[in-house]
């Protein structure tokens, strides 16, 4: 119970986000209590014209908390614009993380940029989730799965056999997905709850079966039947669980009780800039209640 009765005097000014000074006392706060971070610079959708701001907040972070790790969207980086320039400043940010021995996790967003994240995020782990980069605790790029996506599983398994049989580990962060709001009406997600809920399920079932031993899967969910099903797996080193910052503290107290390797998922940024990803955030969990 000391995770519940400590986190509170950590708690920041926003609650469910820091402000860019608040983030070392959070950070080595939580650290202390056993709990790791995923540090994302709440920007998205940004023109070209920020990509090289944005990579350089990301990148000087990276080197103040190395170990922790770091999340980065695509739109944030000017993709709508420019992919090939977002790829190019992802693609630095990764090759940033080999040498810090740190993580990378590349975010995925909503449909209309699901084909070229997909591509660049795969690429990304081929490149640098190798054997010449191993050293550090987990490997150097994740890919996010929004297992709501009715292609999900499959891509998932996919790339599982890709990497492969190509010799490199994945990293595999799953999630429901948040962008419902955005995506309801493109055909691309699964109809209902339930077949979201079976989705995530198989996916954890493939990520975690005898002979995956080169993917490491983040956890990435409140939900108590998915967390049960991950601590079955023998191997607690190749699974992480990861939750909101201000949210589900009862389920990360339960997780360090069970010696898990557990993650506040921590957005931050300046109040200006927190804002819009707040206000979308809460969108999203508006259409899923």
């Amino acid at each position: 119970m000391a995770f519940l009765r400590n986190v509170g005097a950590l708690r920041p000014t926003l609650r469910f986000a820091a402000l860019t000074h608040e983030l070392r006392p959070l950070v080595e706060g939580l650290r202390g209590l056993g709990v790791g971070t995923i540090l994302d610079f709440a920007r998205e959708h940004r023109p070209t014209r920020e990509s090289a701001h944005v990579a350089h907040v990301i990148a000087e972070r990276m080197n103040e908390f190395p170990s922790a790790m770091h999340a980065l969207k695509l739109s944030a980086l000017g993709s709508e614009e420019n992919h090939a320039t977002a790829e190019r400043h992802a693609r630095n940010i990764a090759r940033r993380a080999a040498q810090l021995k740190t993580s990378v996790c590349i975010d995925a967003e909503e449909n209309a940029l699901h084909a070229a994240y997909s591509r660049t995020a795969f690429d990304l782990m081929r490149e640098y989730n190798t054997s010449q980069n191993d050293g550090g605790e987990y490997p150097t790029v994740f890919k996010t799965y929004q297992m709501y996506r009715a292609d999900a599983v499959d891509e998932l398994r996919e790339d599982i056999e890709r990497s492969r049989d190509l010799g490199f580990t994945i990293g595999a962060k799953l999630v429901r997905g948040a962008y419902l709001r955005l995506d309801r009406e493109t055909g691309a997600l699964l109809p209902n709850k339930a077949l979201v809920d079976k989705s995530y399920e198989r996916g954890l079932e493939i990520a975690l079966q005898s002979g995956n031993d080169h993917v490491t899967t983040l956890v990435a969910t409140r939900n108590v039947a998915n967390i049960d099903q991950a601590l079955e797996h023998k191997n607690k080193g190749r699974v992480l669980y990861a939750q909101l910052l201000g949210m589900d503290d009862e389920t990360t107290n339960r997780l360090l009780e069970q010696e898990a390797n557990v993650l506040k998922y921590v957005p931050f940024g300046r109040f200006s800039e927190l804002s819009p990803y707040l206000y979308r955030r809460l969108l999203e969990r508006m259409h899923w209640s």
